[in-house]
Order: structure tokens, then sequence, then C-alpha cells
């Protein structure tokens, strides 16, 4: 389960689950596609088995929509088949949590996450900006530098030599959106902050602990706001 989730501060949710002998862990946040027992077996049959429902549904009634009271009897049959102890054990058994293995766990799900950029076209506005700044500084360099006393009277000046040999355009530097719009942040207060758990798993003593110690300060926070 989410360790943000509303349960992690419920105290009768996990004294039910302490009583009924199920033990509540506490996944790492962004690794439920890993770790989850239900994203591994459940809902991935659930998935197969509704998407194959629904194309049977659309080649025998052409296509038409499933009605609100047709629902279930299209959708009873598919969790039926895929609720079953065997595809819930395989879960457990994929994700290494019973029995437990850690070489369940692929390789490639400890290794840092691929960087999305990509080179831009040359077509691309930001390319057009870069090959013209480019363009402007060669032949800044090539010019020769402008004598103390002012121009000459017979010759351009830099500027004007830059920018005939750019089409006669004027220099100019690219400007982002966030240099022109001022983008507002929002600011936490320090009481917002929230105290983790001291276990990952949630029905262990050290977690009930810390529900009894956060239980009263609830009670005192509503009494005060009422």
């Amino acid at each position: 389960m989410d360790g943000h989730g509303s349960h992690t501060y419920n105290y009768e949710f996990m004294m039910l689950m302490k009583e009924n002998d199920v033990e509540v862990m506490c996944l790492p946040p962004h690794s439920t596609h890993w770790l989850q027992p239900a994203d591994k077996s459940l809902f991935k049959s659930l998935k197969s088995h509704w998407e194959e429902a629904g194309r049977k549904w659309v080649a025998e009634t052409g296509g038409c929509r499933v009605a609100k009271k047709e629902f279930f009897s299209l959708f009873t049959p598919v969790w039926q088949s895929c609720t079953t102890a065997e595809v819930c054990q395989n879960g457990f058994r994929a994700t290494g949590r019973f029995p437990v293995n850690a070489h369940c766990i692929a390789e490639v799900a400890y290794a840092p996450r691929l960087t999305t950029e990509r080179s831009l076209p040359a077509s691309s506005p930001s390319a057009t900006y870069a090959n013209h700044s480019s363009t402007l500084t060669s032949v800044s360099d090539q010019t020769s530098p402008v004598p103390a006393d002012g121009p000459s009277a017979t010759g351009p000046s830099t500027s004007q030599s830059a920018s005939q040999a750019v089409g006669g355009q004027s220099s100019f530097k690219p400007v982002s959106f966030y240099d022109l719009v001022k983008i507002p942040t929002r600011q936490r207060s320090a009481s917002t902050k929230r105290r983790k758990p001291p276990s990952s798993t949630l029905t262990s003593d050290e977690h009930f602990e810390f529900l009894l110690n956060k239980k009263p300060k609830k009670g005192e926070e509503k009494q005060k706001s009422s």
C-alpha cells in the first residue's frame, strides 16, 4: 500500500488487520509496478481478460455501447476468472514477497533512469537562435575593432557590418518564457509537514506507538477547531 495514504494513520484499521493476522507493509514510492502483488498478477490479468471480453462484445453486438444494466453481466465473469487463489499467489511469488526472494526483481529496476533529452532539429526555433548567435559571434571576431576616436567616415561600423553579414538583421539575445513572466511559487507553512512512520511494517509495535502518540493530537486539533 502507499505510505502516504490515509490508512497509514488509521489506528482502527491497523488494529483490525493485526487481530486477523494480516501484516500490512508500506512500499517505497515509485516501486509499486515491481513490488505490488496486485499490479503484477491481478490487475494485469483483469486488464487482458477485460479487453478480450470487450472485443467479443463488439463482435457480437456490432459495436453497441454497454448499458449500465448490462455492465455487471459482462464484468462479473471477467472478475471471477481473475480473482482466483492461484492468480493472487502468483502476484506474491512474482514480486518476491512470499516466499521471500530478492532475485525476482530484475537488475534493470535498480539502474538509474535514462534522460529524455534529444538533440533539437535544425528547423526548430531554439536551433535557429543558436545558429544566429554563433553567426554574430564569428562576424564580430572577424571585423576590426572601432577606433577610440569613433568610426571612420569612409567605412561602415562593426555593428553595421555584422547586420549586413546576417542579412540585415540586428543582433538579439533569445529570452526564455520564465524570464518574461514571473512564475508564482506556493509557500508551504511549517505546520503542514507530515511525520513519517518509524517503520515500513504498519502493523508493528513501533507503528502502533506512533499512532497512539498521534491520535490525541488529532483530537485536540478537532476540539480547537470546534
